[in-house]
This record gives structure tokens, C-alpha cells and sequence, in this order.
């Protein structure tokens, strides 16, 4: 969610090996008023919105539960997100959780994409709530995917935002992503001796 006094949702920009970048953010535009309620604020999603074209953002991925946000945001956010010709794909992670194998198979769908506009020098924003947990944690995962170990995933998005992943839970599953690609790569003879 945006500071009360920057309308500006990001949270970190990391430098992807290969090329590109990955922006972690909170909900564009949702705040919290002084009795605790959520509410959107219009200028903060388009400030937010046009922060991501300057760095050529080509994919926007909303990992919040719609739960997370105020009623019918997530539809706002993508015709907003459209409307900057920037591509939406919602792939929710409950709070503080760590993805599913429902969540992975969507991923697998959007992979190909995703590693193919970082190649071209673009920019994929990762939102969740707060821009924080889940944001960072699929950062690190990305990053993992494209060389980093997960230990050098965690501190590249914890350099750029301290607050990136907040839960054993998630780091776990990270290196347990990491695992299982080291399986893989072991049992197609691609790894390292």
C-alpha cells in the first residue's frame, strides 16, 4: 500500500542477470485512511502506473488476493494497467504464503514470456499489498531462475528493500524451488559434475 505521502507504490528495481528488470511494488493507489479502512486513491495508481512505463515495464503481475484490496480493485488496476499498454496477469499467493501447484502452473504459461521481454531489456512489476512478501519472494525466485543462488537472490531484493520476504515459509520454498532444479538439471545430465 502507498505511503500517505508518496502516491508511488515501488518498492525496489533489481537489475536482472541477462538484461532486464524486476520492480517490486505494493497495491497502486490503496491507502489506508485514519480509521483504518482501505481506500483507492486514483492518482496514485496513474503516478504508479506511469513510474513503470519510464522503466519500460512490459508485464505487470498482480500476486494480492482480491481479498487483500478494496472491492473490485483488481479489475481498475487491470484496465488501468491496460490502458498503459502494459500486459496484466493476476497469479494470487495468499499473504505471508508461498505459491501453489495451481500457482505454478500458471507461472509455466507466462515463463516464457516473462524471460523473454527481461532478455529484450524490459521490466516485469511484481505487486502484491504491501510490496514486500510475496513481491520479493517471486523476485528472488525469478532472479534464482535466471543464475543466482537463492542465497544471492535474497540479498539482491533485501539490498533494494530490506523488508523483501517476510516469512520462513517463503524462503523455504525458495530453496526448495532451487532444489528441485538442481534435480532436474542432474537428472538430464545439464548439471554440474
Amino acid at each position: 500500500m502507498a505511503d500517505r505521502d508518496d502516491p508511488i507504490s515501488i518498492r525496489a528495481t533489481v537489475d536482472c542477470p541477462g538484461g532486464g528488470r524486476l520492480v517490486t511494488l505494493g497495491a497502486p493507489g490503496v491507502t489506508i485512511d485514519p480509521r483504518g479502512e482501505l481506500w483507492v486513491d486514483p492518482a496514485g495508481i496513474d503516478e504508479t502506473l506511469a513510474a513503470l512505463a519510464a522503466c519500460r515495464t512490459d508485464l505487470f503481475l498482480f500476486l494480492a488476493r482480491d481479498g487483500d484490496c478494496p472491492p473490485g480493485f483488481r479489475t481498475l488496476l487491470r484496465r488501468r494497467v491496460r490502458q498503459r499498454g502494459i500486459a496484466f496477469a493476476a497469479l494470487p499467493i495468499d499473504d505471508f504464503s508461498a505459491p501453489g501447484a495451481a500457482w505454478m502452473r500458471a507461472w509455466r504459461r507466462l515463463e516464457a514470456r516473462a524471460s523473454a521481454l527481461l532478455a529484450r531489456d524490459g521490466a516485469i512489476a511484481l505487486c502484491c499489498s504491501y510490496g514486500a512478501g510475496r513481491s520479493g519472494m517471486i523476485a528472488a525466485y525469478i532472479l534464482n531462475a535466471r543464475g543466482f543462488s537463492v542465497e544471492e537472490a535474497l540479498a539482491t531484493v533485501r539490498r533494494a528493500f530490506p523488508e523483501s520476504v517476510e516469512s520462513p515459509l517463503q524462503e523455504d520454498w525458495l530453496h526448495n524451488q532451487d532444489n528441485g532444479r538442481a534435480d532436474a538439471r542432474q537428472s538430464t545430465g545439464k548439471g554440474k559434475a
